[in-house]
């Protein structure tokens, strides 16, 4: 029998709902994979113990046994796209025309490619999977960053608001910030933007947040900010950029990843809130709303 999936699925003398919960498996591979069995049922139309026999058809051990491995899958894949586009902008790179505003842009495109990778190697994959724990385990997650920092911040905290509740953004250091700070208890999290030379905001709110016993998450293009002696969990950045300021790129990059582990955590409710917020955005555009 074949290691991936589908060759597991080819071998195997399923039954017709077998057949359904691996098709399902087969299209939703990077949500599936982290889904318990009882929201698989419930994606695939099927009971839980359809689940936990399809599991056992294609010769793992019981559902968990399948996880793991659909996971290892997931991302052996992951890591195969990543190296094909890095390669992609390379030969793009090679492509661009050497007049003043192709040279810019292929400049742009190869600093990019080295901050992608830098920013990929110096933050694991077990990284990503505790700050997305701590998002997501949280009970306030607390969103702050200043200055350059702010847009960062806004953007993250708007989009994991989508998927999950309790997201208080904060870009001015203003009394209530402070006063969420000191209420925080070990229960809660505080996600630092930092990509600025001045932290001395910054710094307060991490003091604020250690007193109070949050979890303390720091973003930041400098390996030797004041802000790490906070921190319970450091993602380091490369931002170096064509231009005065930091370049956002990598940061999109980061967050994109973020997100989309935050949502394979949530699974449906995440979908259904996501889903929920769109639909409250339409009536709001049609003016139905009166705010």
């Amino acid at each position: 029998m074949g290691n991936s999936l589908e060759e597991k699925v080819k071998s195997a003398k399923l039954t017709k709902v077998e057949r359904i919960i691996a098709e399902y498996l087969l299209n939703n591979l990077s949500e599936a994979c982290f889904l318990p069995a009882t929201d698989v049922a419930l994606a695939a139309g099927v009971s839980d113990s359809s689940v936990i026999r399809l599991s056992r058809s294609l010769g793992f051990r019981g559902y968990t046994d399948m996880q793991r491995h659909l996971q290892e899958e997931f991302s052996e894949k992951a890591n195969q796209g990543t190296r094909m586009i890095l390669s992609s902008m390379e030969t793009l790179s090679d492509g661009i025309s050497h007049n003043y505003a192709g040279i810019q842009m292929k400049n742009l495109l190869d600093l990019t490619m080295k901050n992608l990778k830098s920013t990929i190697d110096n933050n694991s994959e077990e990284k990503i999977r505790q700050l997305t724990d701590m998002l997501v385990d949280s009970r306030n997650k607390h969103i702050f960053g200043s200055r350059v920092s702010s847009a960062s911040a806004l953007y993250f905290g708007t989009r994991l608001s989508h998927y999950i509740r309790n997201v208080f953004v904060t870009t001015t250091a203003d009394t209530t910030a402070f006063e969420r700070m000191m209420d925080a208890t070990e229960e809660d999290c505080l996600i630092l933007f930092s990509f600025e030379k001045h932290t001395e905001i910054s710094q307060a709110m991490a003091e604020a947040a250690s007193k109070s016993g949050a979890k303390i998450a720091v973003l930041t293009d400098n390996v030797s900010s004041p802000l790490l002696r906070y921190a319970d969990l450091l993602i380091l950045i490369s931002d170096e950029s064509i231009n005065l300021f930091p370049s956002l790129l990598p940061f999109s990059f980061i967050a994109e990843v973020i997100l989309a582990c935050v949502y394979q955590r949530v699974g449906q409710e995440g979908k259904k809130r996501y889903r929920a917020a769109g639909a409250m955005t339409k009536q709001l555009d049609k003016g139905k709303f009166q705010l």
